[in-house]
């Protein structure tokens, strides 16, 4: 599939560009209790702000919450929206923006890790702690816009039936990724252990989700999904994994994309229950590089476009938050619009 006239090619929307200086910047804060803010991270936010006193700092937990931090900030010509939670409190930010706003309206956005799930934040957010990050952007804010970088990147959008509103975020989840996110939650409420909330919890139960695959065994039941990009169905319907997304670099920098032209703003990768090759395969395809092992007959299909429809039964993930399909009807992915996030 090559990009048609009106299509943006991937490498173009991932496009970054200085942050000019603008003279003074107005930016506000919302912080949601994610599981870093609960650990510790949002007092030391509050910490930091509290010598900022000019700074507005709301506290949010639900998209009601949300929507009115934005009306508030948006009444105080906020330029920059800073967003200190995970990637669901990132998704709530996004939906809320883009169902009222023009994508040339839309303010900045920065991303904090704060949450329980911060993998959009590999991309698009700062890197580090978020009161460190939080020090980093007061200081651009002082010195009117100074430096950074602004990182563009196409947003998509889910939805169960064409009249519904739409939510949006940068990436969805099914199958196996799905029910490793019930499994890590689950491990994470019930743990003592230290680290297990943080990165360290994703990196052990995608480990043990990648060494039983490698030994040739199937960590959970085949997940049956009807997948078609833009029209088009996929050769398998049983699927260990399959994911939607619009990010560059995903968990630990992996680039986990494959096919022939993936051109299109949706990148959509999936891996077959029946499957051959599996280490092989998949140390080329985290590194975002064609192989020979990396082909539908072996189990391992890439494609990418502007819409998808998901035809399954089981719930999905929308940037680490589960949303569940309505019997008989199909998830409906596109991508027709962009968001900014900055970096310091």
């Amino acid at each position: 599939m090559q990009p048609t006239e009106k299509q943006t090619p991937l490498s173009e929307a991932a496009s970054s560009e200085p942050a000019a200086p603008r003279g003074p910047v107005e930016f506000g804060v919302l912080s949601s209790p994610g599981y870093r803010n609960r650990k510790g991270a949002l007092e030391r936010t509050r910490r930091v702000l509290a010598q900022h006193p000019q700074v507005p700092h709301l506290e949010v937990a639900n998209p009601s919450d949300v929507a009115a931090a934005l009306r508030q900030f948006e009444a105080e010509h906020i330029d920059v929206v800073c967003v200190n939670g995970g990637d669901g409190t990132l998704s709530m930010v996004l939906t809320e923006l883009l169902r009222r706003k023009k994508d040339e309206e839309l303010p900045l956005i920065v991303a904090l890790r704060g949450g329980r799930t911060n993998m959009s934040h590999v991309d698009v957010g700062l890197r580090g702690d978020p009161a460190k990050g939080l020090k980093r952007l007061i200081a651009w804010a002082a010195s009117g816009g100074e430096g950074g970088e602004i990182i563009e990147r196409p947003v998509l959008s889910l939805r169960r039936v064409p009249d519904e509103d739409k939510h949006y975020g940068l990436f969805v989840g099914a199958a196996a990724i799905y029910k490793a996110s019930q499994s890590l939650w689950d491990k994470r409420d019930r743990s003592r252990l230290p680290g297990i909330g943080t990165v360290l919890g994703t990196v052990v139960e995608v480990g043990t989700v990648a060494t039983s695959l490698i030994l040739g065994r199937r960590p959970f039941e085949a997940t049956r999904i009807r997948a078609l990009v833009d029209g088009q169905e996929l050769s398998c319907q049983d699927f260990v994994m399959l994911f939607v997304t619009t990010l560059e670099r995903m968990a630990l920098g992996s680039r986990p994309f494959w096919g022939e032209d993936l051109g299109g703003p949706l990148r959509l990768s999936s891996i077959a229950h029946e499957h051959r090759h599996f280490l092989r395969a998949t140390l080329a395809g985290l590194r975002g590089r064609q192989s020979r092992h990396l082909v539908p007959e072996r189990g391992y299909e890439g494609r990418s476009g502007r819409t998808v429809e998901l035809h399954l039964d089981e719930p999905v993930t929308l940037d680490g938050e589960v949303f569940r399909p309505v019997t008989g009807l199909p998830l409906l992915i596109e991508s027709s619009r962009r968001a900014r996030f900055l970096k310091v």
